[in-house]
Formats: C-alpha cells, sequence, structure tokens
C-alpha cells in the first residue's frame, strides 16, 4: 500500500519539475529580452540634468523659476529625448528594481528545482526499499 502513495507523490513532483523548468524558461526568456525604458528612468535624468546645473544661475523668466530639465524638454524636446535615450543607455541593468526582480524570481525557481530533484530521488530510494 505505501508504494501506491510514494508512485503518486514521485509523479506529482516529477511533473511539478517539469513545470518549475517551463517557468525557468520564460523567466529566462524575460531577462534576456529585459530592457530599461526611458520612461522609467526619466525622473532619475531630471535629477541629473539639474544637480549637474545647480551651480548656474536659476532660470527665472518674468519671476517664474525653471529647473534646467523642465527649460531643456521644453525648449527642444527632440535633444531632451536622445540625451535621456543615452542616460539611459549608460545604466547598468543591475540597477533596475524590475530586473532585480527577474533575477530574483530565476534563482527562486532554480532553487525549488533542486529542492524537487532532492525530493525525487528520496522518493525513488524510498521506493526501492518498499
Amino acid at each position: 500500500m505505501k508504494t501506491r502513495g510514494t508512485k503518486a507523490l514521485l509523479i506529482e513532483k516529477q511533473e511539478s519539475l517539469t513545470i518549475l523548468y517551463s517557468d525557468l524558461r520564460c523567466a529566462k526568456n524575460t531577462i534576456d529580452k529585459f530592457q530599461l525604458t526611458p520612461e522609467d528612468w526619466e525622473n532619475d535624468f531630471n535629477t541629473h540634468l539639474d544637480e549637474s546645473y545647480q551651480d548656474e544661475e536659476t532660470i527665472v523668466i518674468k519671476g517664474y523659476s525653471y529647473r534646467p530639465s523642465t527649460v531643456f524638454k521644453a525648449v527642444d524636446p527632440v535633444t531632451y529625448r536622445v540625451e535621456l535615450g543615452h542616460f539611459v543607455d549608460d545604466i547598468p541593468l543591475e540597477r533596475d528594481d524590475r530586473y532585480k526582480e527577474l533575477l530574483e524570481a530565476v534563482e527562486n525557481i532554480e532553487d525549488e528545482i533542486n529542492y524537487t530533484k532532492d525530493n525525487i530521488e528520496e522518493l525513488k530510494a524510498k521506493l526501492k526499499t518498499e
């Protein structure tokens, strides 16, 4: 009787392992295609611009003060986007929280695969003794 339960559990673990491998391929594929997007880094770019020009005179028009990033984007939006693109190109993927989450997900799946493989081996050994 015990053998039947062990066999069923073994089959369940093997099916789980198949699903985990599929999840791992999917997660790795997502990582391979991952790209930083300018929209996600625009605030950082603006902060960088504003900090780079903080020692310069403040841009004041009719008593209103403007940040350098705001003026740059309004005066020359095409060049602003190009420079934003260059800024993003220089960012290592590892700085992006979404990318870090994907790497962590892959690591978790790999851990679960190893754990499941160990369980399968234990169940196979148990079947031999039953």
